[in-house]
This record gives C-alpha cells, structure tokens and sequence, in this order.
C-alpha cells in the first residue's frame, strides 16, 4: 500500500462523512429484540448482529458499544466452530453501563462484558488446571483474520474458549485466533482459555498489539503459551499482566511459556508487564522428552523484554524467561522469588536446574544483554539469577544479583547467581570473589566495576527492592550500556538522576546510572504534547489527518499517540480522523484539552507519548 492509498482514503472520509448516519452502533444482551442500534434505547441485542451489520458494505460504522452481559458466539448447541469476528477500520469497545456517551465514561472493571466460549454455560471449575463440560465450548472465541491494526477489541472479558483433541492441528488461540491479521487488543482480560499452543491469544499474522491486558488461569495442554502464542511476525505486548497461567508438557510434546511464548520466526516487543506465578511443568513426574521451560517467557526469536516483574514463577529452566538468543535485550526488570527444578527424563538424564531468572540456550555465536536487572530471593540448583547453554554469551551490565539460593553444595559465589559463557560487569554480586576449594581466584580485571557489597534495599523482608540512602549501586553503573531508547527506570522515572552525596563509581558522565531497575532519586518524566496536532507541526489541519491515517493504516510510526486521540476517547481510530476534518473544514469545536497549548493529558487512558516537537 502506497501514500497515495491514504490520501484516497483520506478523500473518502472528507467526502463521506457527512452522509455516515450511525458511525456507532449499540448492542445490550438484555434488550429485546428488533432493535436497530441507534441508540441505548434501540439496541441491537445480538452482537453477531451488530457484527454483520458493520461489515456491510458502506455501513460506515466504526465502533461498536457493548453493555456489561455475557455474549455467546453461538446459541447452545450451537457450532462451536462459531466466532465472533473482528472487522477492520470498526472498534468493539466493552464496559458500558447503558447511560454513556462518551467512551471515557464507561468503566471497565464495574460493567464487566464477557465473551464467554461456554456456549452450554455448564463449565465447572476446580483449583488449579480442573475444568469440567468443556467439551462443547467455542474452539476459538474471537477470531482475527486479514485485519490491519484499526481492528480494536477494547474493554471485554474473553474467557472458555477451549479446544478439544489435545494436540489436533489447528489446536491454537481459544481465546483469541489472529489468522493472518494485526488486530490491536487493549484493557481486556483473557480468562480461563484452553489449546495447545496460545490458549488465549495466538498470532499467525504480521503483528499483533496487546496494550493493559490481564491474563489469569488460562493454560496450554501439551504445548507453548497459555497467555499469548506468538507463531510468526511481531508481537508488541505493553502494560499487561500474566497471573496463575500453566503450561504442561508431557510424552514428546514439550510445554512452556505459560504467559507468552514466539517460535522461531517470530519477534517479540514486552514492555511494563509483571508475570507472577506461573507455571510450566511436565505432566509426569518424571520420563517425557523434554523438561518444561519459560514459566513467564519461552521465546525463540528475537525479544526486547523492557520493565517486566516476574515473580514466584516455577519452572523446570528458566523460570522467569527461557530464550534461544538470537540479539535479545532485558532491561530494568526485576526477577524475584522464582523458582527451577531439574527433571529427570530418564534415570540417568536431568534437565534443567539453573536460571530461575534467566535461561538460554544456544550453540551459535550470539548474545542476550541484560542491563538494569535485579535478581533476588531465587532458588534453583545453579545459575539461579541467570544461566547460559552452549557457547551463547551472556552479557550483564548495571545488574544486581542478591539472596540467591543455589542447592547444588558445590555450587558457591558467582555460580549461585551467573553460571556458564559470561561476561558480568558493573555489577553487584553477593560473594562474587568466593570460589570452590582447589580453584583459582576471580581475576577483578576481568569483571570491571564489580563488587560484592550489601546493596541496601529500602525493605527486602518486604519485597522493596528499590535503592536505600548510602547504597552502592547508586551512581555505580555504566552509562554507555544503556540500550537505545530507555530513559525511564521500572517505576517510570528518569533512568540516569545524581545523588550529589554519592561518589560517582561508574562510568561515564554525571549523572551516572545507578545498578538494578530503579533509579536513586529520580523525577517523573512527563510528555506534554497538544491534542489534534498528529504531525507535530504547531497546526492542526489537514496534515493532521493524513498522517493519523498513515498511523492507522500503514503502520508508520509516531511518538505520540495521545495526540492522535483528537476527541479525546482513549483510542487513536478513524473517528479522530473525522474529528479533525471537522475541526479543519466544519469549524466544529476546539479538541479537548490540551490544546491550543502544550500541556499533561488529563485522561486515565493506555495511548502513550514519548516525545513531542515544540512541547517540553
């Protein structure tokens, strides 16, 4: 698709979109029926309905409200080859009450709308991975095929999806089935899903966008990826959460990824996500192929996995993150409480043990950087903070490494926390100069700027690892290391701030980074940016529109995406684009705030900005 495609798209709009009678239509489970969707008074009752009726030919409807209900993709008995299919250039937006008129008015978490597989609604649930009736359940709850990023579900609970017949071909994404799409799903939670690989969320497609998103006790039966299964193309995650996902191997089907896991051809972009007790474990006790890996991330391409959490997650290798290399980076994140188990496929066969953090495993020349992490409280054979396989190098800069539990008696000093082809640097490692009876000292040269100094957490015992007052770490990392693009630390503060009371101890110029995810004495870092102005130029006109539609329709970048949301709903989608024709040619009424000015955005909304020309 060339420019000249969005320009004509552009003329489409302008010269459309004053005969778009119903650019909304309404749906409410609870309304008879015969409604036509005008309205909260006249609502259409069925949502497959109001799906049909948008991807109509010259509907011109672009977004969809949903009132708080349970939606069946299909009535009981029904197919379970049913979904509910998403359209590009239409918005589905969850969590409406049946008063608003504004998508800011609605509230998620009170007016919960739930997309339910359940088509019985005979589901039975016991503690841990027992589920009972799901044996007429929608294989896949929603489904995405050939979208482009203006496809939105934003604001539903999608949950029974489940497919049945263990590892059938095309046992992927009950929750959620991207088909050769780049659909954009934001504020959903994922609950209760059920496949071989993706139980709530697959992508087959070119990308896919996942923005503050919860996902919790959906699981992948001999397979990879209970939360997300990434297959191809890229997946950008951003503000998620990942709570109590499983993902079981057994026989010769490996498992692993209970939250996310990519496969060899895939990317993958994470950023501000926790992932908390999750699990990836072998069916039987001992004798399967394989043991089970990447409890948080099982990731076989390429990822940048920014400002995560894991925490308490188990595994049998890397129960935070199992990676095959391939260029990965790990910044600020912290690593507590997890915990990795050897497995015995055989009687004289173990796998796994090391790197309850970090695990990776490669046998060409590649490296994973991990830089600004904390690794603390965890436990596992060796390796516990982070492990490498093979001749893969682990490059660790700016890190912290603390209270880490090794049970294997020979393990001691830097092979509790790091074991195998490291390269360890700026960093603060407990005992890291001990070393096993009968072998030689550490070299300090070859570890520059290290040591093993108490780092003083504000309150460990309580789980806050942030930095005390007096702490080395503070100005004691390497500047020069910081990957391209990372200014904040784990709390979303400036990355590099100076205590004028701590000597400088790193490297590089004032202010000098401080060790693990969170900086010393560092400010909130604020965007001011002005509504409506999508190409930054200090007007807003036309311009604008073309390039919100080269945003929405192309994929070209911008660094401000709160600027986009021109009506101010919490969405960048094709009615700001028509927003700001109005504005432009109608005369209609200024954007909201902040404009004509630079200024915060008053809105509790996902859109994210960067940086902004001319704002400070």
């Amino acid at each position: 698709m060339h420019r000249s495609i969005v320009r004509a798209v552009f003329f489409v709009l302008l010269v459309g979109s004053p005969v778009v009678a119903q650019p909304i239509l309404y749906v409410d489970a609870a309304a008879a029926s015969g409604g036509d969707g005008s309205s909260w008074l006249q609502p259409i009752s069925d949502l497959q309905v109001a799906l049909a009726t948008a991807a109509a030919p010259g509907s011109g409807v672009t977004e969809i409200w949903v009132r708080a209900g349970t939606y069946h993709p299909a009535e009981p008995g029904g197919s379970v080859e049913t979904s509910f299919h998403m359209i590009s250039g239409v918005t589905l937006f969850g969590g409406f009450d049946g008063t608003e008129t504004r998508v800011d008015q609605r509230d998620v978490a009170t007016n919960e709308t739930i997309l339910s597989g359940d088509l019985g609604d005979n589901d039975t649930f016991s503690p841990g991975s027992g589920w009972d009736g799901y044996a007429d359940n929608s294989s896949n709850v929603v489904r995405s095929g050939g979208t482009n990023s203006t496809a939105v579900l934003d604001g539903f609970t999608v949950e029974a999806g489940a497919i049945v017949g263990l590892i059938a071909w095309g046992a992927w994404g009950s929750g959620l089935l991207n088909d050769g799409g780049s659909p954009t799903i934001r504020n959903c939670t994922f609950r209760r899903n059920y496949a071989y690989r993706g139980g709530a969320i697959y992508n087959g497609g070119p990308t896919i966008t996942v923005e503050n998103c919860t996902f919790v006790d959906n699981i992948a039966w001999l397979g990879f990826g209970a939360g997300i299964f990434s297959d191809t193309g890229n997946l950008v995650v951003r503000d998620c959460h990942f709570t109590n996902n499983e993902a079981v191997g057994g026989g010769s089907s490996e498992g692993g990824g209970a939250g996310i896991a990519t496969w060899i051809n895939a990317t993958m972009d994470v950023a501000r996500c926790t992932f908390v007790n999750n699990t990836a474990r072998n069916f039987y006790a001992s004798g399967d192929s394989a043991a089970a890996k990447g409890a948080g991330i099982f990731s076989f391409g390429p990822a940048t996995i920014v400002d995560c959490l894991f925490d308490g997650n188990d595994a049998h290798a890397g129960a935070g993150i199992y990676n095959f290399g391939n260029g990965t980076v790990i910044a600020n994140c912290l690593f507590q409480d997890n915990s990795v188990q050897a497995y015995d496929v055989s009687p004289a066969v173990s796998q796994g043990g090391g790197g309850a953090g970090v695990a990776v495993i490669s046998f060409t020349a590649s490296t994973t950087h991990i830089v600004g992490c904390t690794f603390v409280g965890n436990s596992g054979q060796e390796g516990v903070g982070a492990i490498t396989y093979g001749s893969h190098l682990l490059d660790i800069d700016n890190s912290i490494f603390w209270n880490n539990t090794a049970s294997s008696p020979e393990i001691v000093g830097l092979q509790t926390h790091v074991k195998g082809n490291e390269d360890v640097a700026y960093c603060c490692v407990e005992h890291l100069w001990v070393v096993p009876a009968g072998e030689d000292p550490l070299e300090p040269g070859n570890f520059p700027g290290c040591f093993d100094t108490n780092p003083l957490f504000v309150d460990p015992l309580g789980g806050d690892f942030h930095l005390a007052a007096g702490s080395p770490c503070i100005d004691a990392g390497d500047n020069t290391v910081i990957p391209a693009g990372i200014g904040t630390d784990l709390d979303g503060l400036d990355r590099r701030a100076d205590d004028l009371t701590t000597p400088d101890t790193g490297s590089g110029g004032a202010p000098v980074v401080d060790l693990g995810p969170y900086e010393y004495g560092a400010v909130s870092v604020i965007v001011e940016f002005v509504r409506g102005d999508a190409n930054q130029d200090g007007t807003i006109d036309v311009a604008d529109a073309v390039t919100e539609l080269g945003a929405l329709f192309l994929g070209e970048t911008t660094s401000c995406w709160s600027a986009l949301d021109a009506n101010d709903d919490g969405s960048a989608n094709v009615a700001d684009v028509v927003a700001l024709l109005a504005y432009a040619f109608d005369g209609a009424s200024n954007p909201p705030s902040p404009f004509p000015g630079c200024g915060d955005d008053p809105s509790d909304d996902p859109l994210t900005c960067s940086a902004f020309a001319g704002c400070p």
